[in-house]
């Protein structure tokens, strides 16, 4: 059960998730704690936020960054996989008229141009 202190504490932590993701143009969302408080949190977030959210994952509480990233790749694999069914389906949609690519000599990248 989420009591009111609880509920408090994820509308806190989901502003500052947000606050946090804008700020540094973060891509990825891994919350780690409570199930109920993760859950809580989730409520509170946009929904754009939400999109950004990964799997879990574990780790020790006192691991190293380098360890913690490690761990977290899987999840963040998850939600590029997913931003690349979105990109897709947004050219699929767009049709053929409705989109363009770029390429430029001096990058091994195309760039959608949409």
């Amino acid at each position: 059960m989420v009591t009111e202190p609880m509920r408090n504490e994820a509308r806190v932590l989901a502003h500052a998730a947000e606050l946090v993701l804008t700020q540094f143009e973060g891509r990825y969302l891994l919350p780690s704690g409570a199930l109920e408080l993760r859950n809580a949190v989730m409520q509170y977030l946009p929904k754009h936020t939400r999109q950004s959210v990964g799997s879990e994952f574990s780790v020790e509480v006192h691991e190293q960054p380098a360890d913690v990233a490690a761990a977290a790749a899987a999840a963040q694999r998850e939600i590029e996989a997913r931003e690349e069914v979105v990109t897709v389906q947004r050219l699929i949609d767009a049709g053929p008229d409705g989109s363009a690519w770029a390429y430029s000599r001096h990058s091994t990248r195309f760039t959608w141009v949409g």
